[in-house]
């Protein structure tokens, strides 16, 4: 999850190998309020906050955990 927090995001691929489930259908509702605001970015196989999402990472992260 702290991969959110670097420029690159979180690699879909490497999350699912090392979890065994899809990221972005795993915490689709949890990610969508972010997405609707556009502070999310979905390219190339990853998951990043975008430059304005930066701000807000740490109420994303605690979205997201359990």
């Amino acid at each position: 999850m702290l991969a959110l927090r670097t420029g690159e995001g979180i690699d879909e691929g490497d999350f699912s190998r090392r979890f065994g489930h899809d990221f972005r259908s795993t915490y689709r509702e949890k990610l969508a309020p972010y997405d609707k605001r556009g502070l999310l970015s979905f390219a190339g196989g990853r998951t990043a906050l975008t430059d304005e999402g930066l701000y807000l990472g740490s109420a994303l992260l605690r979205d997201l955990l359990p």
